[in-house]
């Protein structure tokens, strides 16, 4: 297994879906590993064959489930003043986004949302009366790709998010044996997309960077105080230990070979949000 560390900005706004509020379609601030795996298989595929069966992409995403995807989380100043970016994990029982590699460190949740989050409003219309339909009217939540803290262009900067991908050494999918190396995952940041909206241009992406390192602990939780914090969701289990946070119902979109794209569900299973701290 081959362990690389990617850095990547936000060229276009991003959508990761985390339901609905009323009529409003709430964001995520990070993309979990799930998504990145999807995207990744996605771009592996199109980018090595001109007319991919639907089999080139169960088999690329089932031998790249063989590795790990850590969630991607933000990376932000913490302190006034100081250029240096953290990568901001959530906290949820503090409603914070604590820096991963100084957890004393935290930005205040609504602080991180005022900084990265935007909005854009839709409604369909009723061709008969040429007006917005009745009910139709909804606002998505969206990851901008600039946040900015003051006033001027120069206190403007790009959206970046930053994460870990443990992968095989080579796949093999529609007939070809694939070596997964630094080059080949930069090229398929470098034309992948994430999250929904993609007809409205959403979700496109740049690699700032793509490092091999030697390995990476945190792919489900980092040390946090006298617990662990959750890096990614975890499936709820009664082991006696004690979690401050937040459990969901959790099924995800999946590729059908006869349907297409998220056209199947997983099996529905409750988990504990990431953010959430576990105590021995």
């Amino acid at each position: 297994m081959g362990v690389f560390r990617i850095v990547f900005r936000a060229c276009s706004p991003i959508q990761i879906g985390a339901g609905a509020l009323g009529m409003i379609e709430r964001t995520e601030l990070f993309v979990p590993g799930r998504v990145i795996w999807g995207a990744l298989t996605a771009s592996l595929v199109r980018s090595l064959f001109p007319s991919p069966r639907s089999e080139f992409y169960e088999e690329a995403g089932t031998e790249l489930k063989k590795g790990r995807f850590s969630t991607f989380f933000p990376c932000l100043p913490v302190k006034e003043n100081d250029s240096t970016l953290h990568r901001m994990i959530p906290c949820l029982p503090e409603h914070t986004f604590v820096a991963e590699d100084q957890p004393g460190l935290a930005l205040d949740q609504d602080e991180v949302e005022s900084l990265l989050c935007g909005s854009s409003a839709s409604t369909a219309l009723d061709p008969a009366r040429m007006a917005a339909a009745e009910g139709s009217l909804h606002s998505t939540d969206l990851i901008l790709p600039v946040w900015s803290i003051g006033c001027g262009k120069r206190k403007k900067q790009a959206t970046t998010f930053s994460g870990y991908l443990e992968l095989p050494e080579r796949i093999r999918a529609g007939g070809a044996d694939i070596p997964m190396d630094a080059p080949r995952v930069r090229e398929c940041f470098s034309c992948m997309r994430i999250g929904g909206g993609r007809r409205n241009g959403w979700g496109v992406i740049a690699p700032l960077s793509v490092e091999t390192v030697s390995s990476y602990d945190g792919f489900e939780s980092i040390p946090w105080k006298s617990g662990r914090l959750l890096t990614a969701e975890f499936p709820i289990a009664s082991d006696g230990h004690k979690v401050h946070g937040r459990a969901r119902l959790r099924s995800c979109r999946e590729y059908d070979p006869a349907r297409g794209s998220g056209q199947r569900f997983t099996a529905a299973r409750m988990v504990w949000q990431t953010g959430s701290v576990v105590y021995d």
